[in-house]
C-alpha cells in the first residue's frame, strides 16, 4: 500500500512540476499543434533572407517539383525533353520530410531541451544556445555573427531561417575545410 501511495504522490508532483516549469513558448490550447496558426507558421518553406543566409523557399524555386517533367531520372537529355513517365527528382521535396528539415520543429527535441532546462535552470541560456547550434544552425550562427552571445529557444520560435532546421545552405554553404566533418555545431560557413 505504501508503494502505491508513493507512486501516486510522485506522479502528482511530477505533473504539477511539469505544468509549472513549462516554458511559455511551447504550444498552448490557444496555439495547439496542427492548428491553422501552427500550420501557417510551420507549413511552408521560408523564402526570407538575412545578411548571411537564404531560406529553403529560395532554393525551392529551382529545386522543387517540376511541372514540365524536365527534372527526371530517365534520360537526362540536351536539349531537355519532357518525360512525364519518369520519376521526378527534386531535392526540396525529398528533404522536407527528413529529420534535418524538421530538426528545429521536432517536438521530441523541444521537449528534451525543456527537460534539460527544467533540471538545470541556471544553465538555460547555455543549453539552448548549444542545442540550437545543431538543430537551428542558420539562426544560431547568424545571431552569433550579429553579436548575440547566446541564442535562445524564444529567438528560434520567431526566426524563420532557424525554423528551417538543417536546411539547404546549412550544408551547401560550408567551407571546404569543414564540410562533412563537423558534428558538434561548430560549423564554418563560407560567405563566398
Amino acid at each position: 500500500m505504501d508503494k502505491r501511495l508513493a507512486f501516486i504522490l510522485s506522479s502528482v508532483v511530477l505533473l504539477i512540476s511539469a505544468a509549472i516549469l513549462r516554458p511559455s513558448y511551447l504550444h498552448t490550447e490557444a496555439n495547439p499543434y496542427h492548428s491553422r496558426i501552427f500550420i501557417s507558421a510551420y507549413g511552408g518553406l521560408p523564402d526570407t533572407l538575412n545578411s548571411l543566409f537564404s531560406g529553403s523557399g529560395k532554393c525551392a524555386g529551382c529545386h522543387s517539383t517540376d511541372p514540365n517533367f524536365f527534372a527526371s531520372l530517365v534520360g537526362q537529355t540536351f536539349p531537355a525533353i519532357p518525360m512525364p513517365d519518369a520519376r521526378d527528382v527534386n531535392p526540396t521535396d525529398m528533404w522536407r520530410s527528413t529529420i534535418m528539415a524538421n530538426s528545429a520543429k521536432d517536438p521530441f527535441w523541444r521537449a528534451k531541451v525543456s527537460h534539460e532546462v527544467a533540471i538545470n535552470p541556471g544553465h538555460q541560456a547555455s543549453i539552448e544556445d548549444k542545442c540550437t547550434s545543431c538543430h537551428a544552425p542558420l539562426g544560431n550562427f547568424a545571431a552569433a555573427h550579429d553579436g548575440i552571445d547566446l541564442y535562445s529557444m524564444e529567438m528560434l520560435i520567431a526566426d524563420s531561417l532557424a525554423l528551417d532546421g538543417v536546411s539547404c545552405v546549412a550544408c551547401h554553404q560550408q567551407s571546404l575545410d569543414s564540410s562533412g566533418i563537423s558534428f558538434s555545431g561548430q560549423l564554418k560557413f563560407d560567405s563566398a
